[in-house]
C-alpha cells in the first residue's frame, strides 16, 4: 500500500506490510487501501487506520480487526488480488506502457446489487452479497475483471467470439492454477465456469460460453504440459506462450 507521510511524501509498504521512514518529530499518518497497482478503492465500509509515528520507535498499524465485516474485507481482498494479478502479468510481459496504465485501475466494491462484477474504462466493479451469491470482490472474480483490463490495455479484442471473456478467465486460471472461475461465487460454494469444458469452435453466441472455447484450450494446454513435464515447467511454458501472446 501507499502511505502518505507528511513531510516525507508517499512511502510504500513491502510484501510484509512494512515501511521505514526517517522522521525527527511525532508524525500523524492515516493508512487507507491505496496501492501501487490501483487507485484508492471506492465503496461502502472503506477501512482506514490512523497512528502517530514516533522517531526511533516501531509502530504497528492494523487496518482491519479480526471481527471485520464482509464489506470491509472486500476492500483489502480486492487490493490484494488486483496487486497480485498485476505482478503476475508483469512477470511475463515486463514493465511496459500497458502495465503502467494498469497501475491506474480504479476499483469499486460493495455496489448495491448482486451476482455480478464488471470492467469498463479502466475500472473494475464488484457487487455486494445478495440472492444466492457471495461478495463479488473475491480472488478469482477480481483477477477475471482485471484480466478484461489487461486485454483493453493491449488494444482490446472486444467480445468477438467471447475472446475478452476468455482472456479474463485465463488470467484467473493461470494466476491461481485452478480451472474454476469464481469458486465460492454462489452461496452453495459453486463456481461459475471451468476450464474443464467441452465447448468447441464455432462458439456459442453467449459471450461467456463462447470464451470457454479459448480458456478451455488454455487450461488443457497447461494440463497436457503438466502431465509431460511437471507443474513448474507447465506453468512457466503456458504463462509465456499463452498469456505472453496478449502483447501481440
Amino acid at each position: 500500500l501507499q502511505v502518505n507521510v507528511p513531510g516525507h511524501g508517499v512511502q510504500v509498504t513491502d510484501s510484509a506490510g512494512q515501511f521505514t521512514v526517517d522522521i525527527t518529530n511525532p508524525t500523524p499518518i492515516t493508512v487507507v487501501v491505496d496501492g501501487i497497482h490501483h487507485q484508492l478503492i471506492a465503496g461502502a465500509s472503506a477501512p482506514s487506520a490512523s497512528a502517530t509515528l514516533q522517531p526511533g520507535v516501531n509502530a504497528t498499524i492494523q487496518l482491519l480487526p479480526a471481527t471485520a465485516s464482509d464489506a470491509e474485507i472486500a476492500h483489502t481482498t480486492c487490493s490484494l488480488w488486483t496487486h497480485q494479478a498485476n505482478e503476475f502479468a508483469r512477470s511475463i510481459l515486463g514493465n511496459t506502457p500497458p502495465m503502467t496504465l494498469a497501475d491506474t485501475v480504479f476499483p469499486t466494491v460493495n455496489i448495491a446489487s448482486a451476482c455480478n462484477a464488471y470492467y469498463t474504462g479502466n475500472t473494475i466493479n464488484f457487487y455486494s452479497p445478495g440472492g444466492n451469491c457471495t461478495n463479488m470482490a473475491a480472488g478469482s472474480v477480481v483477477a477475471h475483471e482485471w484480466g478484461h483490463g489487461l486485454d483493453d490495455q493491449h488494444g482490446g479484442i472486444s467480445q468477438t467470439h467471447g475472446l475478452s471473456e476468455g482472456w479474463a478467465d485465463i488470467v484467473s486460471m493461470y494466476l491461481f492454477d485452478d480451472p474454476t472461475i469464481g469458486p465460492g461465487f454462489f452461496t452453495n460454494g459453486a463456481g461459475i465456469r471451468t476450464g474443464l469444458n467441452t465447448q468447441q469452435y464455432p462458439p456459442p453466441a453467449e459471450v461467456h460460453a463462447a470464451g470457454e472455447v479459448w480458456m478451455g484450450f488454455a487450461w488443457k494446454f497447461r494440463e497436457n504440459l503438466r502431465a509431460v513435464s511437471g507443474t513448474a515447467a507447465a506453468r512457466l511454458i503456458s504463462d509465456t506462450v499463452v498469456l505472453g501472446s496478449i502483447a501481440a
